[in-house]
């Protein structure tokens, strides 16, 4: 009876453990813990998936969208005319936004790729801009570093909105590497800062301290990012992180976006899609 007792908590124990692992990210996961999906061969530079799963690549002065399943959909073959995009928003799978700095300069196209709009934000006198991004209603946000207010314009370069001088009512200088709207907030991303966070009129409604990372993915309920070669998912409303435990393959990878129920990865051999563990 003695050892059945301690046979039976000894099980108790490796059961409690088991089940606790279940519920924490584990340190390390296998190769086979992420199935590929999905390979498209190419020397990319840059990529962008939007929430229909469409993949965005630029390659030596083209733009090219592929389906979900891979299939080459469309092609802006003008991108040549500024340079490589600083920024490119796939936020909204029927419009698409490049940002070039180093012209000031916002190109936007339809969903085909086709050229709607072109803006020269120094014709607005905004000069110091390094992000723009669509907005939820399909208008423009961007930041002037000039007079540090967040700006909401059209395509025809009107004025529609903009915020107070956020240096009154922050205590840092507001830069935005990467502007974001999601779910009834603007986060203005500074790689230097973190968050800068602001409700769709301009107004200011606080920061998160997360700074150092990039390949930035906005999901229903979190942020993905990457700091050091390691994937971190972010709880905007508890305001912490946890990491996520990642395979050899990742640390190839100059690029990764997150889409839920897959992974990006864009590395030197193409673009690679997996799916995440469940």
């Amino acid at each position: 009876m003695k050892y059945f007792c301690i046979y039976l908590l000894t099980c108790l124990i490796a059961a409690n453990v088991t089940a606790q692992t279940k519920d924490s990210l584990p340190a390390e996961r296998s190769d086979t813990a992420f199935q590929q999906v999905l390979h498209i061969p190419g020397n990319f530079s840059r990529m962008e998936v939007d929430a229909l799963g469409h993949i965005y690549l630029l390659e030596q002065g083209l733009l090219k969208k592929y389906t979900a399943a891979g299939d080459s959909l469309s092609v802006y073959n003008d991108v040549r005319r500024y340079g490589n995009p600083t920024i490119m928003d796939v936020s909204n799978p029927l419009k698409t936004l490049l940002f070039f700095k180093n012209f000031t300069t916002v190109v936007v196209l339809d969903r085909m790729l086709s050229q709607r709009a072109t803006l020269n934000l120094r014709k607005m006198q905004i000069f110091a801009a390094r992000s723009a991004c669509i907005s939820y209603d399909n208008e423009i946000w961007v930041l002037d570093e000039q007079d540090f207010k967040l700006k909401k314009i059209n395509e025809n370069g009107q004025l529609l909105l903009e915020s107070n001088d956020l240096r009154l009512i922050t205590d840092h200088a507001v830069k935005a590497d990467q502007i974001t709207d999601h779910n009834g907030f603007v986060y203005l991303y500074d790689k230097s800062f973190g968050f800068t966070i602001l409700d769709r009129y301009g107004a200011f409604k606080g920061t998160l301290d997360f700074p150092g990372m990039h390949s930035l993915s906005f999901t229903a309920n979190f942020v993905y990012g990457f700091k050091n070669h390691e994937m971190l998912r972010l709880d905007l409303n508890l305001k912490i992180s946890y990491p996520v435990a990642l395979t050899q393959v990742f640390a190839q990878a100059s690029s990764v976006r997150v889409v839920n129920p897959y992974i990006y990865l864009l590395t030197e051999s193409g673009v690679s899609v997996y799916r995440l563990p469940e």
